[in-house]
Formats: C-alpha cells, sequence, structure tokens
C-alpha cells in the first residue's frame, strides 16, 4: 500500500473566552458573552501545509508466520499566531471591568520520519497454542521552532490591560519581539515481545515486554549566542524495559473476562522540548501504570455489555502554566481510578442503540505535599453519559436522537476555574433513496444549551457550538 496527503489549512485562532471572578473561589467561564472574540480579527491565525507518504507491506512467509513493515515520512511547516485572555473579569464588582491581553507567533518547521515492523507466528508447544508478536520502531524528528512575542505599541509589553468592550477594542500590536529560537531532534528505537498463549478453550494467558531508548538533543540559538559563556546545548538519553500481563476467562461462550498490567514509556512531544526550561526534570520521560479489569457480556449475537475498572498511575506530566498560558510546566504525577458501563446493539430489528455511562475520579500527587497536591486532576469530569438511539420508522426513512451530559470539571491542576456541567442534546434524520445514496439531515446541540465542552487555560475555555445543523449526502460505489 502507498498513499500521500497533502494538507493546507489556513483559519482562524479562536481562544474561547476568559472566566469570571468569583468571591472565595473557584472562578467560571465568563457568562453571556459566548460569541465575544477575544482575540484580533486579523492577527488571530494558523496556517499548516504538510506533505505526508506512507507506504506498508504486508506477506504471508507461511501458514504460520506473518510480517509487515510500515515506513512514514512527514514534512510540517505551521504557523500559529494569536491574542488572548490572560486575566479573568471581575464582573459584579462595581469597578470598571477590564481585561489582559497577551500574545505571541510561533513558526515550526519539522521533519519525521517513523518505521514500524512486526513478525506474528503461530505454533503449539504441546498442548498449549501460542500467538507471538515481536517487533520493533524507529523514529526521527527534527523540529525547527521560533517565537515572537506581541508588543504592543501603547506600552512596548507584550501584556496590556484594557477596558473590557463587546466587541474588543483592540490595540495597536506587532509580533516583533523574539524571544526563543531553538532546534530540536529527538530519536527513538523500540523493540518488544508478546506472547499470547491459549492454555484452554475458556483460559488465555497474554505476557510481553518492550524496550525503549529515547535520545534527544536541544540547541537553544538564542542562549547560544547571548555572549554569557552557555553554549545552549541540551542532550540526554533515556532506556526502559516495561512489562505487560494480561489474563482473558471465558467462562461462558458469550461471557469473558480479563485483567491487565502495563507500563507505558513516553518522551516529550516535539513542542514540548522547545517550551519547556532545558532542565533534567523537564524532560525526562512520562510513565504511566496502567490496572485494568474488565467484563464483557453478549446478551444475544446483536446485543452486548461492557464494563471496565481502571487504575491508572502517571508521573511527571506537563500541563499549562496557570500563569502564562503560552508556556507549560511540568506537574510531579496523578492518578486516575474509575469504571466504564456500555450498552451496544439491537434492542429490536427497528431499534439500535449506544449508552455509555464513566465515572473518574482523577488527584494530582505530589511527594513534598505541597502545591497541588490532592487537588482533582485536569478537565476531569466525575460523571460523564451518553446516549444514542436509531430507529429505523420504514425500510428507508429512519431517525436518530439521544443526548450527552458532561459532569462539571476542572480547568487546570491549580483548580482555581470550574466549568459547570451540561446536558447537550442531538438528533438525526435520514432517507435511503436508494442502496447506494443515502440523504442526512444532523441537528447538534437541539436545545440550544450553552456549555464549555473544553479548555486550554484559565482563561482560554472553549465553547459549545450553538444549534446548528448539517445535510450530507452518502453514496456508496
Amino acid at each position: 500500500m502507498l498513499s500521500y496527503e497533502y494538507v493546507d489549512d489556513d483559519r482562524v485562532v479562536d481562544r474561547g473566552v476568559t472566566s469570571q471572578v468569583v468571591e472565595n473561589g473557584p472562578n467560571v467561564p465568563l457568562k453571556g458573552f459566548k460569541k465575544t472574540f477575544f482575540g484580533s480579527p486579523d492577527g488571530n491565525r494558523t496556517t499548516l501545509q504538510a506533505h505526508i507518504a506512507k507506504a506498508r507491506v504486508d506477506h504471508t512467509f507461511t501458514d504460520s508466520l506473518r510480517g509487515n513493515l510500515t515506513v512514514q515520512y512527514a514534512d510540517y511547516d505551521k504557523l500559529y499566531q494569536n491574542l488572548f485572555a490572560n486575566s479573568a473579569i471581575a464582573v459584579g464588582s462595581g469597578l470598571p471591568l477590564q481585561v489582559q491581553l497577551d500574545g505571541y507567533q510561533d513558526f515550526t518547521d519539522r521533519q519525521n520520519l517513523i518505521i514500524q515492523t512486526n513478525l506474528v507466528s503461530e505454533f503449539k508447544t504441546g498442548p498449549f497454542g501460542h500467538t507471538v508478536l515481536f517487533g520493533g520502531e524507529f523514529g526521527d524528528q527534527d523540529t525547527d521552532n521560533s517565537r515572537n512575542d506581541n508588543v504592543f505599541a501603547a506600552n512596548g509589553d507584550d501584556q496590556i490591560t484594557i477596558a473590557f468592550t463587546d466587541p474588543l477594542d483592540i490595540p495597536e500590536f506587532s509580533f516583533s519581539n523574539q524571544v526563543r529560537d531553538r532546534k530540536s531532534q529527538v530519536q527513538f528505537a523500540s523493540v518488544y515481545l508478546q506472547d499470547q498463549i491459549d492454555v484452554t478453550d475458556w483460559l488465555i494467558l497474554v505476557g510481553g515486554v518492550r524496550y525503549d531508548r529515547f535520545d534527544i538533543d536541544v540547541l537553544d540559538i538564542i542562549e547560544q549566542n547571548d555572549g554569557d559563556g552557555v553554549n545552549g546545548d541540551f542532550s540526554r538519553v533515556d532506556e526502559k524495559f516495561t512489562p505487560r500481563l494480561g489474563a482473558i476467562l471465558k467462562p461462558a461462550e458469550n461471557i469473558s473476562a480479563y485483567a491487565s498490567y502495563s507500563e507505558t514509556f513516553l518522551p516529550r512531544s516535539g513542542d514540548q522540548f522547545l517550551t519547556l526550561d532545558l532542565d533534567t526534570e523537564s524532560t525526562r520521560p512520562q510513565s504511566f501504570k496502567n490496572t485494568e479489569l474488565g467484563l464483557k457480556w453478549d446478551i444475544r449475537p446483536d446485543l452486548s455489555i461492557t464494563a471496565a475498572l481502571f487504575d491508572l498511575d502517571r508521573s511527571s506530566f506537563t500541563s499549562v502554566d496557570p500563569d502564562d498560558p503560552g508556556q507549560v510546566i511540568v506537574v510531579e504525577g496523578s492518578q486516575t481510578q474509575g469504571f466504564e458501563l456500555q450498552l451496544n446493539g439491537k434492542l429490536t430489528d427497528r431499534w439500535t442503540i449506544a449508552a455509555g455511562y464513566s465515572y473518574l475520579d482523577g488527584k494530582v500527587q505530589q511527594a513534598d505535599g505541597g502545591g497541588n497536591n490532592g487537588n482533582k486532576t485536569r478537565q476531569t469530569p466525575e460523571n460523564m453519559i451518553s446516549l444514542w438511539n436509531d430507529v429505523s420508522i420504514t425500510d428507508k426513512f429512519g431517525i436518530g436522537f439521544g443526548a450527552t451530559y458532561q459532569d462539571s470539571y476542572f480547568v487546570r491542576e491549580d483548580n482555581a476555574v470550574k466549568v459547570p456541567d451540561f446536558i447537550r442534546v442531538d438528533a438525526a434524520l435520514y432517507y435511503e433513496l436508494s442502496d447506494n445514496l443515502r440523504l442526512q439531515v444532523n441537528v447538534e446541540n437541539l436545545l440550544d444549551e450553552t456549555y464549555f465542552p473544553d479548555a486550554h487555560s484559565n482563561t482560554n475555555i472553549s465553547t459549545g457550538e450553538p444549534i446548528n445543523a448539517r445535510f450530507t449526502i452518502v453514496g456508496r460505489f
């Protein structure tokens, strides 16, 4: 298989609304201004040009041995520039309403090469069946990145406080103060081995091990040329073996249960090497430890229930700096526990349902007990419910309807801003003109609910789309 993808994207950057000061906290998203644009209509812009080439070869060597090789090369050229709100607004304080603005311009040029290969062998040793996976990965990513802070003409600074009006009266500014110019190279190599053992018809055991090595080199060109004697180079190498263990139990033909434990070892992403301070802690790879128990019950061949309990420990991850949305900081660790429950399939010949519920309890962990220790993890709604129904009224005409509930959540680990819960109702109509042609109308947010699905920082909170409809024609050939 050979593929090539070209991406040319140009769009406005909208960082959402800021937060509103609440006495004794936590703050909440600014109310009544979901259409207000906290930015510059001309200056908030992002463009992306990307070339992505991919090749994959699959080969069957024998009846019991098969393999594949995948190679991908990509070249990305991205511009991202914006002004954004950098302070909460004190509505109801009796004082004139004000908001602080900040901004920056980023240029990123990136190339990466990723190679992955796998061999799968199936054989028996005595009464036991084996499916053995052996594989490896190699990746090489080069990134050039520079950042210019904006400068407001009125005060010569990158931040300015202005009167809060709708629309905002944006003062004159330019992206003219270079604050970052860095090059980074990240290489990774991985080898993994896994054996799935069919012990009996009702018991399967899985065991595996993975080796990862990450090589990181960063050059800070501004630091190199500022004359303070520091050369601006930073390098580190990390390597680790991580296990994967699991068991699948089938006490009945239509019931299966599983237990698993796995560890994952991941480097920072490319952008994080460019925004973090170049020290040992900030560039240390992240590690994840996940323990999970699950159950699946096929009530009928076309209707099933699944359930899962999990415990995820995460160490040393990055988060947006609450005091500067353009930067990231290191958080020492977190633990998230929860469970999921899903019902999927056909209730009748004409009624299909997809329903789900999840419970999450995430907490920040810091060994010294200070800072954000014990706070809720960012953007972790405690309860989430989803429901979608698809009903065929006739052989050609059908309707869909459902709802999504998302509990309240804190935007960042400092728990300074809390986003309220919401319910969004959606609907759809479709008509089959023929076996190969379908007309469909989807209506999202049918009740025009004001909601905030996610957020980047305490002062950049995304607003959900108002009621909207989409008409599509689907053809099959």
